[in-house]
């Protein structure tokens, strides 16, 4: 479908120059078949003009099983460029778009609609050769496009309607996508009823996304403002409790030199009390649910260093009436491991291993520890005191061949935390950073090495 479809975009959005007439129907039609493949065949029904436009009926191009119907194209205000190709588009509407590709799945579009089209750039981006960097030369009006679905094997998806634009060298003001619907076999539903990104350097994050993956932003942050990402109002819904979240923005912006910073805010979420008590069930319902809804609010906030990838991360996790979560971390490259949007680094930069130089975990308990810990010694028929003793007696067993001081000390204080829920606080300070690869390793074989290299310390402190 995407070498059709590709192609073809860029054909009908001006790339027939050297034909009779800017807006000629025929014109039009030509420079399709002598642009396409071979193997494209190009059929349509009526043609005419229409004002300083032209129109074409039922075009259809077919390809190896693939195909791209559109049952009425019209451009409008046709504006050759000084070498008397096509320099720019006043406006192009489609009707009732339909991709397809056998295997891979069906678009419909209703409808679609461009403005101030610069064809020069915007063919030249369809070129076998184009490179993210053409993007920097794009110009548009905007795009509008409206009753979008688009079915798979598995699934199903609708848009109500996609707003971008305007363009202007290549900075995107805005993307909005409305009244999004999305279902997988099996799986539920889910609704979001506006997602939208603004102040997107395409060329920049086109490479970014193209070198890493898809939250590679951050080489598309410029010195006009923030990249902003926001999803509002989430709903998953599996038939039974649908769990919902209220509002998604992240914002990535420069700081200072050489720095990129991410924000992150999200919530709230809520997850229904009946779906949490169905979960403990499963899970052999020791604990007895809660009474109340959970409801979780989340910020972040990380930065990095271009130069030499210093990296710091904060997350606030706060479930009110059930705890409060705080994380401090310090390190070196943590946009490997998905910590921060990832950098796209000049070629020849040798890569750097992620390292932990400090994190700080803290949580305090609202009531959830409390009722877990009760929960679960009221079914051993025992204290919480005493609950927690045995507890870390079993903690202790298969540590015992590897047992250190560190570690000794590290379980009295989750054992003082289990006796009485108050403030939990673990630390990790290592003399040296420690490369997040050998903390994978030395966890399997020597655990008791690696938190005396981490010089793991365990605080427990009574509730506040």
């Amino acid at each position: 479908m995407r070498n059709v479809t590709g192609v073809a975009l860029a054909v009908v959005l001006g790339v027939w120059s050297g034909h009779a007439r800017a807006a000629d129907p025929e014109a039009l039609v030509g420079a399709l078949r002598d642009a396409l493949p071979d193997d494209v065949a190009v059929d349509h029904g009526a043609m005419h003009d229409e004002g300083d436009g032209a129109v074409v009926e039922k075009l259809r191009l077919v390809r190896l099983g693939a195909s791209l119907e559109v049952e009425r194209l019209a451009v409008e205000g046709v504006e050759p460029a000084a070498d008397g190709a096509v320099g720019r588009i006043a406006r192009m509407t489609a009707d009732d778009l339909t991709f397809t590709h056998v295997g891979e799945g069906r678009l419909t579009i209703r409808r679609a609609s461009a403005e101030e089209v610069d064809v020069s750039a915007l063919a030249a981006l369809f070129q076998p050769s184009a490179s993210p960097e053409a993007l920097a030369t794009l110009n548009m009006g905007g795009l509008e496009a409206s009753g979008l679905a688009l079915g798979l094997d598995d699934g199903f998806a609708t848009i109500d309607r996609l707003d971008v634009g305007p363009v202007v060298d290549g900075l995107l003001a805005e993307v909005t996508l409305s009244r999004i619907m999305a279902t997988m076999s099996g799986e539920g539903r889910l609704t979001i009823e506006r997602a939208a990104a603004n102040n997107l350097a395409l060329d920049l994050w086109a490479r970014s996304v193209t070198g890493s993956d898809l939250s590679a932003l951050s080489m598309g942050v410029t010195e006009d403002g923030p990249v902003t990402l926001a999803v509002d109002a989430v709903v998953f819904d599996d038939g039974e409790d649908p769990i919902a979240i209220d509002g998604i923005v992240q914002k990535i912006f420069r700081e200072g030199d050489g720095r990129i910073a991410t924000t992150l805010d999200a919530g709230p979420l809520r997850v229904p009390a009946k779906r949490v008590r169905r979960a403990q069930e499963d899970m052999g319902g020791l604990v007895a649910g809660p009474e109340r809804d959970l409801e979780l609010m989340l910020h972040s906030r990380s930065t990095v260093n271009v130069e030499n990838r210093a990296s710091d991360v904060a997350i606030d996790v706060d479930a009110e009436g059930f705890g409060h979560l705080d994380v401090q971390m310090l390190g070196r490259a943590l946009d490997n491991v998905g910590m921060m949007p990832a950098l796209d680094f000049q070629a020849g930069q040798p890569d750097m291993p992620s390292t932990i130089e400090r994190m700080v975990l803290t949580y305090r308990d609202a009531g959830l520890a409390r009722a877990a810990v009760h929960g679960m010694a009221e079914a051993m028929g025992v204290d919480p005191a005493t609950f927690a003793v045995q507890m870390m007696a079993f903690a202790r067993m298969p540590l015992a061949s590897m047992m250190t001081p560190r570690i000794s000390t590290a379980l009295s204080g989750f054992e003082q935390f289990l006796a009485d829920p108050g403030v939990l606080t673990i630390r990790l300070e290592p003399a040296e950073p420690v490369p997040l690869d050998d903390i994978t390793g030395l966890g399997m074989v020597d655990p008791g090495g690696l938190l005396d290299r981490l010089q793991l310390e365990v605080e427990a402190a009574p509730p506040e």
